[in-house]
């Protein structure tokens, strides 16, 4: 049997079969972060950035994370499409991970619904920015590992996985929050 795989190749080749094409969701270099924040508050987590290398628009249709600390409350995911000119609102710069959510002045779109085009030419416009909102009650450090990305392009449905990670270095409200190790990249269990 394992004797005739070359020649199934070659067949295959020859009539055309391929490898299944490549997703158009893809995302840059894959980042882990710590930020530091202080019981109770807010934090975004600011640091994944999504474009879209097919030929036709795509439409998202949710972001949620793959591995999350117990403790630790995703308490908003919200999206920031960045063309050549900024935001809808003509803000260019993007935004940062830190204490707050939303980013003050960048509040981003829900993700439902929200349309990346394509990328033109070797530009990395548009793209999309997730914005991901964290809480926790109590001091520690939490993890977030990964983040599961549905959307729609003609006509059907896609997820994709980013390997991306967050820790949320929380303090005592008192005191001042400080960095933690960022985490690992991995999305294994």
């Amino acid at each position: 049997m394992w004797r005739f795989l070359p020649i199934l190749a070659v067949l295959l080749a020859a009539c055309g079969g391929s490898a299944p094409p490549e997703p158009p969701l893809a995302s840059g270099a894959v980042t882990s972060v710590s930020i530091g924040v202080a019981t109770g508050k807010p934090a975004t987590w600011a640091d994944v950035v999504l474009v879209n290398r097919g030929k036709v628009p795509l439409e998202f249709r949710s972001v949620a994370p793959v591995s999350v600390t117990p403790g630790l409350r995703v308490i908003g995911v919200r999206i920031r499409v960045l063309g050549p000119n900024g935001d809808a609102a003509g803000n260019p710069n993007p935004s940062v991970s830190g204490s707050g959510f939303p980013p003050a002045g960048q509040p981003g779109a829900p993700v439902a619904g929200t349309r990346l085009d394509p990328v033109a030419g070797d530009d990395l416009r548009p793209q999309a920015e997730i914005l991901v909102g964290l809480q926790a009650d109590s001091p520690g450090d939490y993890v977030l590992r990964g983040l599961r990305i549905g959307y729609r392009v003609a006509g059907g449905d896609d997820v994709g996985t980013v390997s991306h990670a967050v820790a949320l270095c929380v303090t005592d409200p008192g005191d001042q929050p400080g960095a933690c190790t960022p985490p690992p990249t991995t999305t294994a269990g």
